[in-house]
């Protein structure tokens, strides 16, 4: 029987943290003995478990193991981890550290280092002598680099959760509901938006382009004007529409402020994205006195940085977008730093594509009228995410209002 001691500590108890361990262990054919319990009095007061766990098999091991960290748990007595050279460019070595966005740290020569970089699916490169240690993209992999092998010597710093008391029946407890009093969350998203202002001046938008389609822009320029956000991502189909609209005054050929279909509008994206193209991108266009509104408008004059990333179904594209894959989601990458609050509206695809790449400290909001796209975001590993099921114009409307 292989062992290991570990310790878990925290609201443990009351978040039923410490009996899902416990859980997990027997369902994977592990085998536990309790140690030590110390158990918080007061809501304010921390648990702390130290325990024994084992397994027959080191691969049965080593997955509790990972599981245990992932909730926070610490092997009680200091491991160094192991560190194997990349076999060759863009390949990771064998049984590679997976990352979450958790704020995570290794230990090196008995010395606790942290790792710079959250993101989720990425590997750990290290550097002994310089003790130093950052996550690496498996695109962005040179050979002989040094990476993370295994679980040992690592811990990972779970979320930090509210202490709540148990309410009957649960009503309401659900993380996704259109039922949410979302007047309260919008309070709360317009003050970490004005906070982050003062304190850390990068905050993340996401669009997708039912913003245009619902007639939201004029709202969200409101926003984008108080220098609220500074970071933009997006792809091809919000800024096509976007010009379409302020160009043409139609989102996918309909008339945005009548919601009537206007005669041969099918075509109104491509002439608009056409024009852009022949005047040699965006930004061109606006000193042009071409593009006079808008939201693209708006991002490119108050100078946020925009990143497009384009995919196959583009039509164009515009030539500010990334068609490159690896080089959008590198750019993406560099986006993020220092990011203190996300939005991210009316898209899945790249709302997801953004949350992979999020620390999970940064305060972030999914918003969408389909409480599924909010779903698929946390259970894809983006649980700090607060969910707001709501119309995309609505959603501006009275965030323009909040942030007065």
């Amino acid at each position: 029987m292989l062992v290991k001691t570990v310790a878990l500590e925290g609201h443990i108890l009351d978040s039923h943290t410490l009996s899902k361990v416990l859980d997990f262990v027997l369902e994977r054919g592990g085998c536990y003995e309790i140690l030590d319990l110390t158990v918080g009095c007061r809501p304010e007061d921390l648990s702390r478990a130290t325990m024994c766990v084992g397994a027959e098999r080191p691969e049965v091991l080593d997955e509790i193991l990972r599981h245990i960290e992932l909730q926070g748990g610490v092997v009680a007595r200091p491991e160094n981890v192991r560190l194997l050279a990349a076999p060759a460019d863009g390949v990771f070595p064998e049984d590679f550290y997976s990352t979450t966005n958790l704020e995570t740290f290794v230990t090196v020569d008995f010395e606790e280092i942290p790792v710079t970089g959250e993101a989720m699916d990425v590997g750990i490169a290290v550097d002994p002598a310089g003790r130093r240690a950052w996550e690496v993209p498996m695109d962005e992999v040179q050979a002989g680099q040094l990476f993370v092998v295994g679980t040992a010597g690592i811990r990972v710093t779970p979320l930090l959760r509210s202490h709540r008391p148990a309410e009957d029946f649960g009503f309401m407890a659900s993380e996704v509901s259109v039922e949410k009093p979302r007047r309260r969350i919008l309070e709360e998203l317009a003050k970490a938006l004005k906070e982050h202002r003062e304190t850390n001046p990068r905050n993340l938008l996401v669009l997708g382009p039912a913003v245009v389609h619902s007639g939201a822009v004029e709202d969200l320029g409101r926003l984008l004007e108080r220098g609220l956000f500074q970071v933009l991502f997006g792809g091809n189909a919000i800024a096509a529409h976007d010009v379409e609209y302020a160009l043409l005054g139609t989102s996918l050929g309909i008339e945005v402020k009548s919601g009537r279909p206007v005669p041969g509008g099918h075509r109104n994206h491509l002439k608009a994205i056409n024009t852009i193209r022949g005047l040699g991108g965006i930004r061109p266009a606006i000193e042009a006195g071409v593009l006079r509104s808008g939201i693209m408008h708006r991002a490119y004059t108050n100078n946020l940085d925009v990143v497009l990333a384009g995919s196959i179904r583009d039509d164009g594209p515009l030539p500010e977008v990334v068609t490159d894959a690896l080089a959008a989601k590198r750019l993406m990458r560099e986006g993020v730093k220092d990011v203190g609050v996300a939005v991210m509206v009316a898209t899945a695809l790249h709302s997801i594509a953004t949350g992979n790449l999020l620390p999970a400290r940064v305060r972030t909001f999914c918003v969408d009228v389909n409480t599924a796209t909010v779903t698929k975001l946390m259970d894809r590993g983006s649980a700090q995410a607060t969910p707001i099921v709501m119309d995309c114009e609505a959603f501006f409307h009275e965030l323009a209002e909040l942030t007065l």
